[in-house]
C-alpha cells in the first residue's frame, strides 16, 4: 500500500507518464485496440468484446481525464462536456462514474470484475490486467 501512494504522490506531482486502461487481473480479455476504448469510453457501447456489460471508472482528476480523453478523441474539454450533456440529456449514454483512488481503488476489481478504468501507468498494482496503452 505504501507504494500505491509513493507512486501516486509522484505521478501526480510531476506527470502521467503513460496512460493505461486496465481490468480485472482475472478478466478472460487479452487487449482492446483504441477504436474499442474510444467507443466504450464515449457510451457508444455498453458491452466489451466477449458480450459482457461493461462497467467504466475514471479517477477523480481532471487534468487526468483531459489528457487521456484529447489523446484518444481529439476533442476539447468544452467538445467533450457538450458531447456528455448531449447523451445524458436524450438518454443515450452516461459518463464513467467517479471513483476516489484512496478508498475505492485497492478494491475496485474485486467488486467490479467486468469494469474498465484509465490510469497512468505508474498505479498498476496485482489485481490489474493491461488491455490499452494509450499512444
Amino acid at each position: 500500500m505504501q507504494r500505491f501512494w509513493l507512486a501516486w504522490m509522484i505521478t501526480f506531482g510531476f506527470s502521467y507518464g503513460q496512460i493505461v486502461v486496465v481490468t480485472s487481473a482475472h478478466s478472460p480479455l487479452k487487449a482492446l485496440s483504441q477504436i474499442e476504448v474510444g467507443r466504450l469510453f464515449l457510451a457508444q457501447t455498453n458491452r466489451l468484446p466477449h458480450g459482457a456489460k461493461v462497467e467504466l471508472f475514471e479517477l477523480d482528476d481532471t487534468k487526468l481525464k483531459e489528457t487521456f480523453y484529447s489523446a484518444l478523441t481529439h476533442k476539447t474539454p468544452a467538445q467533450l462536456r457538450a458531447y456528455w450533456t448531449t447523451l445524458i440529456f436524450t438518454g443515450r449514454g452516461k459518463p464513467p462514474k467517479v471513483i476516489d483512488p484512496k478508498s475505492t481503488l485497492p478494491t475496485l476489481f474485486a467488486n467490479h470484475p467486468n469494469g474498465l478504468l484509465f490510469l497512468p501507468k505508474a498505479l498498476l498494482d496485482p489485481t490489474m490486467k493491461v488491455l490499452f496503452t494509450l499512444p
